[in-house]
Protein backbone atom coordinates (compact mmCIF):
# COMPACT_ATOMS: atom_id res chain seq x y z
CA UNK A 1 0.00 0.00 0.00
CA UNK A 2 1.20 3.48 -0.86
CA UNK A 3 -0.04 6.37 1.25
CA UNK A 4 -0.22 9.75 -0.40
CA UNK A 5 -0.33 13.25 1.04
CA UNK A 6 0.57 15.69 -1.71
CA UNK A 7 0.02 19.38 -2.25
CA UNK A 8 0.81 21.60 -5.22
CA UNK A 9 0.44 25.33 -4.67
CA UNK A 10 1.09 28.12 -7.12
CA UNK A 11 -0.12 31.55 -6.05
CA UNK A 12 -3.85 31.17 -5.33
CA UNK A 13 -4.06 27.75 -7.06
CA UNK A 14 -4.08 24.51 -5.06
CA UNK A 15 -4.27 20.82 -5.86
CA UNK A 16 -4.19 18.60 -2.78
CA UNK A 17 -4.37 14.81 -2.89
CA UNK A 18 -4.64 12.54 0.17
CA UNK A 19 -5.31 8.86 0.58
CA UNK A 20 -3.88 5.56 -0.54
CA UNK A 21 -3.21 3.25 -3.48
CA UNK A 22 -3.35 -0.47 -2.68
CA UNK A 23 -2.09 -2.41 -5.70
CA UNK A 24 -2.92 -5.74 -4.00
CA UNK A 25 -6.61 -4.94 -3.54
CA UNK A 26 -9.14 -6.61 -5.84
CA UNK A 27 -11.50 -3.63 -5.67
CA UNK A 28 -10.98 0.03 -4.88
CA UNK A 29 -7.23 0.13 -5.36
CA UNK A 30 -7.58 3.90 -5.25
CA UNK A 31 -8.91 5.60 -2.14
CA UNK A 32 -8.12 9.30 -2.59
CA UNK A 33 -9.59 12.66 -1.70
CA UNK A 34 -8.74 15.64 -3.89
CA UNK A 35 -9.17 19.32 -3.12
CA UNK A 36 -8.95 21.79 -5.99
CA UNK A 37 -8.87 25.54 -5.38
CA UNK A 38 -8.86 27.95 -8.31
CA UNK A 39 -7.40 25.17 -10.46
CA UNK A 40 -7.40 25.23 -14.26
CA UNK A 41 -10.07 22.81 -15.53
CA UNK A 42 -7.55 21.78 -18.17
CA UNK A 43 -6.26 19.20 -15.63
CA UNK A 44 -9.31 17.07 -16.59
CA UNK A 45 -8.42 17.04 -20.32
CA UNK A 46 -6.74 13.58 -20.21
CA UNK A 47 -9.91 12.03 -18.73
CA UNK A 48 -12.31 13.80 -21.10
CA UNK A 49 -10.28 13.84 -24.33
CA UNK A 50 -12.72 11.66 -26.28
CA UNK A 51 -15.74 13.74 -25.20
CA UNK A 52 -14.65 17.39 -25.06
CA UNK A 53 -11.82 19.65 -26.18
CA UNK A 54 -10.63 23.22 -25.77
CA UNK A 55 -11.29 23.13 -22.00
CA UNK A 56 -10.79 26.48 -20.26
CA UNK A 57 -11.67 28.11 -16.94
CA UNK A 58 -11.21 27.44 -13.23
CA UNK A 59 -12.67 24.95 -10.76
CA UNK A 60 -13.01 24.69 -6.97
CA UNK A 61 -13.91 21.14 -5.94
CA UNK A 62 -13.81 18.39 -3.33
CA UNK A 63 -13.56 15.01 -5.05
CA UNK A 64 -13.37 11.33 -4.09
CA UNK A 65 -11.32 9.11 -6.41
CA UNK A 66 -11.88 5.37 -6.07
CA UNK A 67 -11.62 2.19 -8.11
CA UNK A 68 -8.86 1.09 -10.42
CA UNK A 69 -6.06 3.35 -11.63
CA UNK A 70 -6.99 2.62 -15.28
CA UNK A 71 -10.70 3.22 -14.66
CA UNK A 72 -11.06 5.63 -11.73
CA UNK A 73 -14.46 6.59 -10.35
CA UNK A 74 -14.51 10.29 -9.56
CA UNK A 75 -17.35 11.78 -7.52
CA UNK A 76 -17.88 14.92 -5.51
CA UNK A 77 -18.94 18.50 -5.96
CA UNK A 78 -17.38 21.56 -7.45
CA UNK A 79 -17.90 25.03 -8.79
CA UNK A 80 -16.84 26.09 -12.27
CA UNK A 81 -15.78 29.68 -12.84
CA UNK A 82 -15.90 31.07 -16.39
CA UNK A 83 -15.38 27.61 -17.82
CA UNK A 84 -15.92 26.57 -21.41
CA UNK A 85 -15.37 23.55 -23.64
CA UNK A 86 -16.33 22.11 -27.02
CA UNK A 87 -18.45 18.95 -27.21
CA UNK A 88 -16.50 16.95 -29.80
CA UNK A 89 -19.38 14.96 -31.29
CA UNK A 90 -21.50 18.06 -31.90
CA UNK A 91 -18.63 20.55 -32.40
CA UNK A 92 -20.65 22.76 -30.05
CA UNK A 93 -19.05 25.19 -27.60
CA UNK A 94 -20.54 25.32 -24.09
CA UNK A 95 -19.92 28.12 -21.56
CA UNK A 96 -20.37 27.85 -17.77
CA UNK A 97 -20.13 31.43 -16.39
CA UNK A 98 -20.32 30.47 -12.66
CA UNK A 99 -21.89 27.12 -12.01
CA UNK A 100 -22.04 24.64 -9.13
CA UNK A 101 -21.80 21.02 -10.18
Amino acid sequence: MVKLDSKIEEGDKLIQLRGSYNHLSENNKLNLKATLVNTDVFVFQPFLRSLVSNIKGKINADLDIEGDILNPKISGSGKLDNASMVINYLKTPIVFPKKSM
